[in-house]
């Protein structure tokens, strides 16, 4: 099998894709713009705090082992958008909750799911080691699990090893509102893969993306549980 490895020209379709209508949706844009163009960890990204940020030199510090700063430079994309989520996001997401951390979830919490983050970065090793697929491939696989990833978190859907038919179907339901159809397979293409690895580690029982059908014909469709085309759950 040929595996589809994303161009830059759709890496940034997807990115323009990403909607910016609620507070919620400004900062996945700026998540996954920050992401880009920094080349940042998921750690590093959720680990970010208002204090990592030079907004005067655009870049971003860390502190890495032995006590050393780590510098990334910003692109102005991925830093416009952060100021967008800074201004007008992120203060109403906060709430009366005061957080240094970046990127809060829909309770004004750091956004955070590690047992997930760990799994994801269990699954890039097998990717890499045991697939010995490619970087960008490879990368490709991340940023759609990426999605799944701020869904589980935005929901607070902590046992994401038993998902109910409710949460695959308000997932579907995401995915069909901002994505096109290629790009709907695409992320459950990747969900798949992604399950049947914890399937075969015995971390989870089932892959309930087995279930899921590609969305097809002329009209979008968020992709239907198999055996029906009402995208109805039996």
């Amino acid at each position: 099998k040929i595996l589809e490895v994303l161009k830059v020209e759709e890496v940034e379709k997807f990115l323009e894709s990403i909607p910016c209508s609620t507070e919620l949706e400004v900062r996945n844009k700026a998540m996954f713009e920050i992401l880009y163009s920094c080349g940042l960890r998921v750690s590093e990204l959720v680990n970010l705090r208002l204090q990592n940020i030079d907004f005067d030199e655009e870049l971003l510090r860390f502190m890495g082992k032995g006590d050393k700063e780590r510098i990334t430079p910003v692109g102005n994309v991925g830093m416009l958008f952060l100021k967008k989520y800074l201004m007008i996001g992120r203060y109403k997401i906060e709430k009366e909750r005061k957080s240094d951390y970046v990127f809060l979830n829909k309770n004004g919490k750091k956004v955070r799911n590690k047992k997930l983050s760990g799994d994801i970065n269990r699954y890039k090793e097998y990717l890499r080691f045991e697939k010995l697929m490619l970087p960008n491939t490879i990368s490709s696989y991340l940023m759609d699990l990426g999605k799944f990833k701020v869904f589980l978190e935005d929901n607070n859907i902590e046992n994401y090893y038993e998902l109910s038919k409710e949460n695959i179907l308000n997932f579907l339901q995401i995915l069909h509102k901002n994505q096109s159809e290629s790009s709907i397979s695409r992320i459950l293409s990747t969900l798949r893969g992604f399950y049947k690895f914890l399937v075969i580690g015995g971390i989870c029982l089932k892959n309930p993306w087995v279930q899921i059908s590609n969305p097809r014909g002329p009209k979008k469709n968020t992709g239907s549980f198999k055996g029906g085309r009402s995208g109805k759950v039996s």
